[in-house]
């Protein structure tokens, strides 16, 4: 599972969930819901990386919010810090949970 990358929708996202992943050394990027946490509110560029406080642990995730064709915000999170990834890239990875290309 070394390079593996594991593609959420956005029922997922949870810090204790992201904990989770990330004390597992699972690589993932997931779609936050519409009203999701705190530190992804408050996370304002299109490519952030934050800090979340999860039982005395801190976590950092990289917040991406990227513009569909179709002009709506999509909001998504991942570990992949060091990865040299532009957003379209992360946008083009994201919509392969489904198999399919670049969703409109």
């Amino acid at each position: 599972m070394k390079n593996d990358l594991i593609l959420f929708d956005r029922g997922y996202p949870s810090k204790d969930f992201i904990a989770y992943l990330e004390g597992s050394k699972i690589k993932y990027l997931m779609r936050m819901k519409k009203k999701p946490m705190k530190e992804v509110n408050e996370a304002k560029r299109t490519d952030q990386v934050i800090e979340m406080n999860v039982k005395g642990k801190t976590i950092s995730a990289c917040i991406l919010r990227l513009v569909l064709d179709s002009g709506e915000e999509e909001v998504l999170i991942t570990n992949l810090l060091d990865e040299n990834l532009s957003m379209e890239e992360f946008k083009v990875l994201y919509f392969k949970r489904w198999g399919t290309g670049v969703s409109s």
